[in-house]
């Protein structure tokens, strides 16, 4: 009976809150070519499920984003106990870059995680504490924004997820750049 209040929580985030709607799709009807086998670890990652644009083919495109479960009370950022002890945030990553998917929910249906990664890039995540949803109203409103099927699946490119994400990873290598830049002419002038 816990399993089934676990998942009809998540649902009903993902489905009403964040309103993917008809767009989720999970259980049997997702993909098999989803699930993603990593021999050196004798392991397979298989979302729990994955929100598909409107007028996305489900057996052949895509998915906006995947979204991965864990138990109840699983640290999304914590080593595993399994054989691969990778985190579940982790695993999500290695799932993105394995099938070309830009972001990817991670959920213990406490905790909640919005993950992003492609080959090219670096790993970025960011975790919320579902419990402090009803105190804090904005930060809530701030995550579900994010995963917010509109945010995902609708409107243009550039403010979709994927590419918000892009334009922070830009940025923090402007931010990087500009440090470097001054802790070289702080080198040079200790130097003289």
């Amino acid at each position: 009976k816990p399993e089934a209040q676990h998942e009809t929580w998540i649902k009903s985030v993902l489905i009403d809150t964040a309103e993917w709607g008809e767009y989720l799709v999970s259980g049997t009807e997702l993909p098999e070519r989803l699930a993603v086998d990593v021999p050196e670890q004798r392991a397979t990652i298989r979302p729990w499920g994955a929100l598909f644009a409107p007028e996305a083919d489900v057996s052949a495109d895509l998915p906006a984003a995947l979204v991965f479960t864990a138990p109840p009370g699983t640290p999304l950022r914590a080593p595993s106990d399994a054989a691969w002890v990778a985190s579940a945030v982790d695993r999500a990553a290695y799932a993105l870059r394995a099938t070309g998917v830009a972001v990817a929910v991670v959920t213990d249906g406490r905790w909640w995680a919005v993950v992003s990664a492609d080959a090219t890039r670096s790993t970025a995540s960011g975790i919320v504490d579902a419990t402090l949803w009803r105190e804090e109203d904005l930060l809530r409103d701030a995550f579900l924004s994010l995963i917010n099927a509109r945010r995902l699946i609708a409107g243009p490119d550039e403010q979709r997820l994927p590419a918000l994400f892009e334009r922070s990873l830009l940025q923090q290598e402007e931010v990087t750049e500009a440090l470097g830049t001054q802790v070289r002419r702080a080198v040079e002038l200790l130097v003289q």
